[in-house]
């Protein structure tokens, strides 16, 4: 009785799932690579997908790609820090953090971080961008 049940709650959870989620359409991105993290900049309605050797923009709003970041090779990922009008790529095959200009899309200056840089957070309290590492480090 107790599996039936479960199945019985399963379906049903599945049923409302269907009602609930609906596609509404496609933005095109196109391109050749690898993807990798996804972020959104809720403030400003912008989603941001890592993409091989670039970063593409999609405006939310007019869900079309709004431009992309370019020179980021290997990018693993993207994080927004609107307060300051920054955004900050890793980019894993330069071993480097791109800074970018939120408003123009374009690099404003990168900075070395050491072996295989990946994923990327922002702390909109303290105003600091923390990188995280992916490369297992070696023990004495």
């Amino acid at each position: 009785m107790l599996a039936i049940g479960c199945g019985i709650v399963c379906l049903s959870a599945t049923a409302i799932a269907e009602d609930r989620y609906k596609f509404l359409n496609e933005i095109p991105i196109g391109g050749e690579g690898g993807w990798d993290i996804l972020t959104v900049d809720a403030a400003a309605r912008r989603l941001y997908l890592s993409h091989a050797t670039k970063v593409v923009v999609v405006d939310l709003e007019k869900n079309a790609i709004a431009g992309e970041i370019a020179d980021t090779p290997g990018v693993h990922a993207f994080v927004a820090a609107p307060e300051v009008q920054r955004g900050f790529s890793t980019n894993g095959k330069e071993a480097k953090v791109s800074v970018v200009d939120l408003k123009t899309l374009t690099t404003i200056s990168k900075v070395d971080t050491g072996e295989g840089p990946d994923a990327i957070v922002y702390d909109a309290k303290r105003g600091e961008v923390y990188v995280f590492n992916h490369k297992a480090i070696p023990r004495p």
